[in-house]
């Protein structure tokens, strides 16, 4: 199972920078911390409308205060297409 998440985070850490992603710690585990760039509250939303589920960073503030940071699962976004969608999605007002 570790080298199975071992290769999904490789493929899910590729991908988000190649989206444009930074990571706000070191990727380890089974989740990671990309900065977006953009509020990830609308842009959770943009992605829930296209069957994704993703943590904005405003969750895990105590006054849900706006964010960049986004929670990634590496096993669920270890695809192509999801990175796909979500530039398209990033870059929509």
């Amino acid at each position: 199972i570790r080298a199975r998440l071992d290769q999904a985070r490789a493929r899910s850490v590729k991908l988000a920078l190649q989206a444009g992603c930074t990571f706000a710690a070191e990727p380890a585990g089974l989740f990671g911390w990309v900065d977006t760039g953009v509020d990830t509250d609308a842009l959770a939303q943009r992605m829930l409308d296209q069957g994704y589920l993703l943590a904005p960073g405003s969750l895990f503030h105590a006054r849900r205060e706006p964010s960049t940071l986004m929670r990634i699962n590496f096993a669920t976004t270890q695809e192509a297409q999801f990175w796909e969608d979500f530039q398209r999605a990033r870059e929509l007002p």
